[in-house]
């Protein structure tokens, strides 16, 4: 291949294409089988999509295979496709897209696809584990989209369902801090009282509401 020829845009002029390859000593099998992939499905979207799906388990072709489905707005087929990637290899990142627009990898991917079709029920319990999951006020934003989510009685039940959680999770080793953060904003004294007891240094993080 050569930088700055665009073999896609001359797929539409052309009826036939050839194409001759001299791969290196050191050149890796997968990109010179990956050149002449490209090259067979030139212009063929239907191609180019089950290309990438069927290597789900090759990060980058998975990753571009996302990307496909979010620029078609294709919510289902996107959930289906994480499915598939966590199923066969559930220890696989993403490497394509920026960290701060996926920062839980796979679980990022699925949290966009659940927003494009207002999944609220399943977006409440992926907020909710974050909570429950915080060790730093990183997480914080899992509370205030949690939030955003319900109205006043909504949000009053996954409070509590938060709260119900935490304390059959325990016992905890180390603070929450997001968790914390809610209990104050809830002021939900009692609750507050009880985490104390485990942790008495988040006294003067909670003495807003004793």
């Amino acid at each position: 291949t050569f930088k700055g020829l665009d073999y896609f845009k001359w797929a539409k002029e052309m009826d036939i294409v050839s194409w001759d390859n001299y791969p290196s000593y050191d050149t890796p099998w997968s990109m010179t089988a990956m050149r002449h992939d490209l090259m067979r499905m030139s212009g063929d979207a239907n191609g180019a999509d089950t290309l990438l799906r069927e290597h789900c388990t090759l990060a980058p072709l998975a990753d571009a295979y996302a990307a496909r489905l979010i620029h078609a707005r294709r919510w289902r087929d996107l959930l289906e496709f994480i499915d598939d990637v966590e199923a066969r290899r559930p220890e696989q990142f993403t490497i394509m897209f920026p960290e701060d627009l996926v920062p839980y990898d796979w679980e990022s991917l699925r949290e966009i696809a659940l927003q494009g079709l207002d999944e609220r029920g399943q977006l409440q319990e992926i907020y909710r584990a974050r909570v429950l999951g915080a060790f730093d006020m990183d997480e914080l934003a899992a509370l205030t989209n949690l939030r955003r989510l319900c109205d006043d009685r909504t949000w009053d039940e996954q409070s509590a369902r938060i709260v119900d959680d935490y304390h059959r999770e325990g016992p905890h080793l180390a603070r929450n801090p997001v968790y914390e953060h809610m209990l104050v904003m809830r002021a939900m004294r009692n609750e507050a009282m009880r985490y104390l007891e485990d942790f008495p240094d988040a006294w003067p993080d909670l003495a807003a509401i004793l």
